[in-house]
C-alpha cells in the first residue's frame, strides 16, 4: 500500500495483527483510479471484545465488497494454518482473487517460490499468481498494469490528488502507534491505543497532542521508561514520520493515560465510530 501510494498510510511492523482498520489507498495510473483496501489480518481466533469483533467483521465484509481480492502471502514466513482460514473464506464466496507472493527479495532459494505457487494453486483457483517485493517494488508495475486492464469503466470516486479516505489526525496517531510496535516488547503494543486529541496548523508547522492509552499502571511505566527516555524515543521517531506525511515541521506532545477498558469502551469514541462508519 505504501509503495503504491508513495506515502506511508498503512503502518508496518514485524509483529502480526498490527493493522486495526481497513486502510484505503488511492492510486491513479494510466487515467485509471485504483482503490486498494488494506484489511486487518483475518486470523484473530476469537474476538474478545467489541473492538476485536468489529475488526474481524470489517475485514471479512471487505472480501465481498471488492471487485477483486489480492491475497498477499509473505514467502519468508509462510504459515499454512494462518492462510487456510482466508482461503476457506474465499472458497465460501467463490471470490475473484489474485495471489501475491511477497518478499521474494528475502528468499534465497527461488525454487521454493515455484513449490509454494504450486501448493497454493491446488488450494484455490486464483486468477493469477504474481511474485513481488513490496519493499523494493519488484513486480508492482506488472500488478498495476494487470489491474488497469480489468478495471471497470466508471468516473473517479475520489479527487486525483487524494491518496486515502482517512483523516490526517487518524493517520498521525497510527504512525505513533507504529513506533510503539517497533520499540516496545512483544505483548505490550496490543494493549495500547493512540488518539490525536489536538491537531493545529499554521503556515510553517503542525502542533499535535496525542494520548497513548494503556490498560495498567505498570504498562504506563514501561511506555514512559526510565527518566522518560522511552516516551522521548517514541515521540522522536513518530514526529519524523508524521512530518514526512504532512510535508511540514511537526511539534508533537505525547501523554500516557491508564484506561483499563479502552478496547470495549468505544475504542475511545471517535476511532470506533470511524470503524463502524465503514460497515
Amino acid at each position: 500500500m505504501n509503495f503504491l501510494t508513495g506515502q506511508k498510510i498503512s503502518i508496518v511492523s514485524p509483529k502480526q495483527q498490527t493493522t486495526r482498520n481497513n486502510i484505503k489507498g488511492i492510486v491513479v495510473k494510466d487515467n485509471c483510479q485504483l482503490i486498494f483496501v488494506d484489511t486487518p489480518g483475518l486470523f484473530i481466533p476469537k474476538a474478545k471484545n467489541r473492538l476485536e469483533k468489529i475488526i474481524v467483521d470489517n475485514a471479512s465484509r471487505q472480501l465481498g465488497q471488492a471487485d477483486l481480492n489480492l491475497l498477499m502471502i509473505d514467502v519468508d514466513n509462510y504459515q499454512p494454518s494462518a492462510n487456510q482460514l482466508i482461503i476457506e473464506k474465499l472458497k465460501a464466496k467463490n471470490l475473484k482473487t489474485m495471489l501475491l507472493l511477497n518478499k521474494i527479495d528475502l528468499l534465497k532459494d527461488k525454487r521454493k517460490l515455484l513449490e509454494l505457487s504450486q501448493e497454493l494453486s491446488e488450494q484455490y483457483q486464483f486468477l493469477e499468481i504474481l511474485m513481488i517485493s513490496s519493499l523494493k517494488g519488484d513486480g508492482i508495475d506488472r500488478l498495476e498494469d494487470k489491474l488497469v486492464k480489468i478495471a471497470k469503466n466508471s468516473p473517479f470516486l475520489y479527487p486525483e490528488d487524494q491518496i486515502s479516505d482517512l483523516p490526517l489526525r487518524f493517520l498521525a496517531a497510527e504512525l505513533t502507534r507504529e513506533q510503539i510496535f517497533l520499540q516496545l516488547r512483544q505483548e505490550l503494543p496490543y494493549a495500547i491505543a493512540v488518539l490525536t486529541e489536538n491537531f493545529k496548523e499554521d503556515e510553517k508547522h503542525y502542533l499535535l497532542e496525542q494520548v497513548i492509552y494503556v490498560q495498567k499502571e505498570s504498562q504506563k511505566k514501561i511506555v514512559i521508561g526510565k527518566n522518560g527516555l522511552q516516551l522521548k524515543s517514541i515521540g522522536k521517531r513518530a514526529r519524523l514520520e508524521i512530518a514526512q506525511l504532512l510535508g511540514r515541521k511537526v511539534f508533537l506532545k505525547l501523554f500516557v493515560k491508564v484506561k483499563a477498558d479502552w478496547p470495549s469502551d468505544n475504542y475511545l469514541g471517535r476511532d470506533l465510530k470511524l470503524l463502524e462508519s465503514k460497515n
